[in-house]
């Protein structure tokens, strides 16, 4: 499976049959181009870090909130040698168990709270994408994470942005006809940048680099462009503005995290 961030100019894409099979996405069509978006900078993140040699090594990786697996096979297509997803839902699990992808040879699938993770201390790198803002305790699951990181290993971190411009519009929208959030919008809404960084708030752990994935695609942009010949280079330049500063500030915001090499035996 290859990702990219536009499918290909023909009838049949491959992958996007897959994603639409594993997400359901029906007639969202502005989910279905975030998504893919967000996997596609998850696949570029992975290359970057390798390039700059920051995850020199690939024995175990560990995905929270794998949902269908998809994003568990981008780490394994990277080279690790063990992928363990991990799911609370575990109608995702079995999704994922039956997805064409599923290599039992270096994957795994489980359902588990992230709360109730075991420390061990293995793992080269740790995703978790979306996930934060669906716990109860976040703090909790980053005590996790960090406790089930290994020395030298990697942890890839991403929640919606209070201050992206999509979410910033909706709200003036919102406002402007006098309506309340709903409840789904509301708990998108609890973080800003500055609080999503906020939650690495331990002297044994550094942020190393920052991301954004939709700098400025909304609902209604995707339904009135997606068909026309132009969406492909309007996505393409969102793509790439956000994943650049200062514009990640204002997107959803991903955020990468290693051990604090001066402080790691505080």
């Amino acid at each position: 499976m290859d990702i990219t961030i536009n499918p290909p100019p023909s009838s049949t894409d491959a992958t996007q049959e897959l994603l639409d099979f594993l997400y359901e996405y029906k007639n969202d069509e502005t989910t279905r181009v975030l998504h893919r978006n967000r996997l596609y900078l998850l696949k570029d993140i992975l290359e970057d870090l390798t390039d700059s040699e920051y995850l020199k090594y690939k024995d175990q990786a560990l995905d929270i909130g794998c949902n269908a697996g998809i994003s568990t096979y981008i780490i394994c297509q990277n080279g690790f040698s063990t992928v363990l997803g991990v799911d609370i839902d575990d109608s995702h699990i079995e999704k994922a168990k039956h997805n064409v992808l599923y290599d039992k040879s270096k994957i795994r699938f489980d359902v588990i709270n992230a709360e109730n993770l075991t420390n061990t201390s293995a793992y080269n790198l740790i995703l978790c994408m979306e996930v934060l803002e669906h716990v109860d305790n976040p703090t909790k699951v980053l005590d996790k994470i960090k406790s089930s990181l290994s020395d030298d290993g990697i942890i890839i971190i991403s929640l919606p942005n209070k201050i992206s411009l999509p979410y910033l519009l909706k709200i003036i929208l919102y406002k402007l006809k006098g309506e309340e959030l709903d409840g789904d919008t509301k708990m998108h809404l609890q973080y800003p940048f500055w609080d999503s960084l906020r939650l690495i708030n331990d002297d044994r752990f550094v942020i190393i680099k920052k991301y954004g994935s939709n700098l400025f695609l909304t609902g209604p942009i995707i339904k009135y462009m997606k068909n026309k010949p132009i969406f492909s280079i309007v996505n393409s330049i969102n793509y790439h503005l956000s994943r650049s500063w200062p514009f990640y500030y204002f997107s959803q915001f991903f955020f990468i995290v290693r051990k604090n090499r001066n402080n790691s035996n505080k």
